[in-house]
């Protein structure tokens, strides 16, 4: 267990590192960490080391597909920070008024997730959800 932890952190820095090392060298790294070492780290239970390992080979293997989706989640988290606070305290109110002591946290989507939910969903063309609005 203590191997896997140390191994863990030392590609986590190595990572965190990877603008310092040739160019031909990232894809592979990259690549390897995103098989091996994130998955590992998620079934270890370390989500949150998990997410940055896959963020830092997201970006490093799918630059535009990485900058795309984050400026998209960006304008998406802007527009709805009002309604999402909202919703967030008209449900605490409604705990409150039932005397049920809860805390509402939320987290936001990570970019690699996006990423591997999208392309792994069939094509447009090749299944029978539709982008026009009167569907």
């Amino acid at each position: 267990m203590r191997v896997l932890l140390v191994k863990l952190a030392d590609r986590l820095h190595n990572m965190r590192t990877l603008h310092f090392v040739p160019p031909a060298k990232r894809a592979r790294i990259a690549q390897e960490t995103l098989d091996l070492y994130a998955p590992l780290a998620g079934r270890m239970g370390m989500q949150a080391l998990r997410d940055e390992l896959e963020d830092i080979c997201f970006r490093t293997l799918f630059p535009e597909a990485f900058d795309t989706i984050v400026s998209r989640l960006n304008r998406l988290a802007s527009r709805s920070a009002e309604s999402i606070e909202e919703i967030k305290t008209a449900f605490e109110k409604r705990f409150a008024d039932q005397r049920v002591e809860a805390q509402i946290t939320g987290r936001a989507k990570k970019p690699y997730s996006i990423w591997r939910k999208w392309s792994a969903s069939p094509s447009p063309s090749s299944s029978s959800r539709t982008c026009s609005p009167s569907a």
